[in-house]
């Protein structure tokens, strides 16, 4: 009886395993669809498993530099209003066990025409950062926002430049925006909100929030 209890469960889970895996790729594959009808609409290029060039694109950021089984999919590329603009999901698994977890993000990389961008990555600060800051943790705040300071984490190599393009019109847009992630090394600049898949339907509207955001840079 014990056995054939056993036996029961084994198939019972591998049958609860492979509904989660259906249903799964089943999402996967109307995101996949759905994407793939905003690039037409944009006309951008549109590669639903990515490409080995995007990842090493962006092998240096912040973001791409977490984990382990990193995965870009959906991918869109081509040039919006003199930028080269890519979109796409990103994905990345870190702890192991029952402690494993995968994050996933949609992602805005522009390569706008301008000026270059010194290093930086801008994300949402919290507790745990500004213990760190306490310790000797790097963060740029800037003493004439401090709204901006106590809601981002800012760091890079070069303090001086940073600061050069953090100025009071960027710092008040992005007080007025919490929770964005923003890296820039050189001139391409990624814009994301952590562990957030964009709406296919909300695209546009995220591609037109970067751009925006790379503007400010840019003036």
């Amino acid at each position: 009886m014990n056995t054939n209890l056993a036996i029961l469960l084994v198939l019972v889970a591998a049958a609860l395993v492979g509904v989660v895996i259906f249903f799964n790729h089943r999402s996967q594959k109307k995101r996949a669809e759905a994407m793939a009808r905003v690039a037409g609409d944009l006309k951008l290029a549109f590669a639903p498993e990515g490409d080995e060039a995007a990842m090493s694109e962006h092998a240096a950021f912040h973001l791409f530099l977490q984990g382990r089984s990193k995965k870009i999919r959906n991918l869109m590329r081509g040039t919006v209003r003199d930028s080269n603009i890519a979109i796409f999901d990103y994905q990345y698994t870190v702890g192991a066990g029952k402690h494993q977890h995968t994050w996933s993000q949609t992602v805005i990389s522009l390569r706008p025409q301008g000026r270059n961008l010194p290093a930086f990555t801008m994300r949402p600060e919290n507790v745990f950062h500004k213990l760190g800051s306490m310790m000797g943790y790097q963060d740029i705040d800037f003493e004439s926002n401090p709204t901006f300071s106590k809601k981002y984490l800012l760091r890079g190599p070069d303090d001086a430049a940073i600061r050069s393009v953090f100025t009071s019109r960027v710092l008040m847009f992005f007080e007025s925006e919490p929770g964005l992630c923003v890296e820039a090394d050189g001139r391409t600049l990624i814009v994301y909100r952590h562990s957030v898949r964009v709406d296919p339907e909300l695209l546009r509207e995220s591609m037109e929030k970067g751009i925006q955001i790379a503007g400010l840079f840019q003036r």
